[in-house]
This record gives C-alpha cells, structure tokens and sequence, in this order.
C-alpha cells in the first residue's frame, strides 16, 4: 500500500517530525507505524505487507515523548480529516490518500475539558491509547 499526506501546494508546510499510523477502528491498536518528515511541503509514506481489512489512517507528533501522536499540544491528521476520521478498507494497493495535519487552538474552558478527556494514539505496534 502507497499513500501520503499533506499538501504540496505549501512547499514551506513542515509540523515537525511525524508517525504515519494504521490503527484498527473501535479498538485503536496501532498495527503498522511509518516515520516521516516534511519535503516541499508533504509527508510521504509507505506501508507494505498490510494485512487486508479496515483501517483508520492517522499522523501526528510526539513532542513530549510519551509513545503517543496527537496528545494536546501536539500536531494531528487523520483521513479525511481530523474531525471525521473514517476507516479505509484496504484489500488492494490504495494511493493518493491525502489529508491535512496541525496543531488545533482550542479557547475557553470546553477546550479545557475536550483536551482532558482526549488521549493519543500509540506509536508501538499493538499499543493502544489506554498503554500506558
């Protein structure tokens, strides 16, 4: 399987160093992790040997080095986007899924509470957001 993210229209775009995750729906458990850094403005990336089945495709940061991506105050995407995160079905090569990764500004004290309750996703095969 063959993908990348980002969007090369802004070739200066660059959110930091990234981890590219396929992760199962309704459990999250990373099953494949790519590492990526920006070049012209997109994160390009490649999983092979992808078992066929569905798959939520997410990237982030890991500022403050605790195993998980898009933690508050780190950079996140997810295809098609971050707010609406939909499985893809993989039982064939899949290219040109391309969607946006930044840093969300939450304001007020219901962003207070949304970071709270929010928890990233594990950059370790079969980890989980509940790994500690």
């Amino acid at each position: 399987m063959i993908m990348q993210k980002g969007n090369p229209s802004n070739a200066q775009a660059d959110a930091g160093h990234h981890y590219v995750l396929l992760v199962r729906p309704g459990t999250l458990q990373t099953v494949a992790v790519q590492e990526a850094n920006a070049t012209n403005g997109a994160y390009q990336f490649n999983f092979t040997n992808v078992s066929p089945g569905d798959y939520i495709l997410v990237a982030g940061t890991d500022s403050d080095g605790d195993t998980k991506i898009c933690d508050p105050g780190e950079a996140c995407g997810a295809f098609p986007t971050t707010e609406s995160a939909e499985a893809i079905t993989v039982d064939s090569d899949r290219a040109g899924l391309q969607f946006v990764t930044g840093f969300a500004v939450d304001v007020g004290a219901a962003a207070a509470s949304a970071a709270a309750e929010r928890t990233g996703y594990s950059i370790e095969v079969g980890g989980t957001p509940d790994t500690p």
